[in-house]
């Protein structure tokens, strides 16, 4: 094997991953050396780093008359250990010193990982659209009027948004549409609407936590004044996310 190895970290399609923080998980290797002499093998990880100190582990293979040695290090906890992939590679390096310090090379070295989890990834994300399923909301403002109009001089429609990603993210609405007691299909206009949403997003400090935004739709930013007052039974909606918005 090579003293020096890059084995290339892939990415999630559209996703540039640069780093990642060790949540749980465990790692060891194992060396295998065919020369007739007590070895000291350094293994190190120089992109996997814990305050500043790179990974690293020591195999001493002890040569007692019969070849190939062979050595496995028990497993490292890798918690709160970083991966750096800003290069999009992970480099493992080997040293393999006899008691001269004169440098050999190994017939086999390997690595076990298991039960990798992370707290965060951080990298650079392209825009990414989803949309949601067409909803409906049902209003029953009118079903109980018999006789006579209702008005609504300054009508307001609040939408909250709780968003848990760690990224920016926005809104768009693709269409809604209100359904009138009299037949009629109006479509909710103005600038808000064709502006969309900007969501607030959890920095990393707030991992696990949720941001609110509160956008309103008043008779200022679209025709929701035209809406109510044509006294709506239904409103369906159709809506897209879009993650790292631009």
């Amino acid at each position: 094997p090579d003293m020096d190895t890059k084995i290339p970290l892939s990415s999630i399609q559209e996703v540039n991953i640069t780093s990642a923080r060790f949540k749980q998980g465990e790692l060891n290797f194992r060396g295998q050396s065919s020369v007739a002499e007590d070895l000291t093998v350094t293994i190190t990880l120089p992109d996997v780093r814990k305050d500043g100190q790179p990974l690293e582990f020591v195999l001493p293979l002890d040569y007692q008359g019969n070849s190939p040695i062979e050595v496995t290090t028990p497993f490292t906890n890798l918690a709160d250990y970083v991966i750096d992939n800003s290069n999009g590679e992970l480099n493992i390096q080997y040293e393999a010193l006899n008691a001269s310090n004169q440098s050999r090379e190994l017939d086999l070295v390997v690595g076990m990982a298991r039960d990798w989890v992370f707290y965060n990834v951080e990298g650079n994300w392209s825009e990414q659209r989803f949309a949601l399923e067409v909803d409906t909301v049902n209003i029953d403002l009118y079903d109980d009027i018999v006789e006579g109009d209702l008005y609504f001089s300054n009508p307001k429609l609040n939408i909250i948004i709780n968003n848990s990603f760690g990224i920016s993210a926005k809104i768009n609405i693709k269409n809604m549409s209100v359904l009138t007691v009299d037949g009629d299909i109006l479509q909710l206009t103005g600038p808000a609407v064709d502006a969309g949403f900007n969501l607030a997003a959890p920095a990393n400090a707030d991992q696990g936590e949720s941001e609110q935004s509160i956008f309103t739709l008043n008779r200022d930013n679209s025709n929701i004044d035209e809406i109510f007052n044509a006294k709506p039974e239904k409103i369906w909606y159709e809506v897209e996310v879009v993650l790292a918005p631009g």
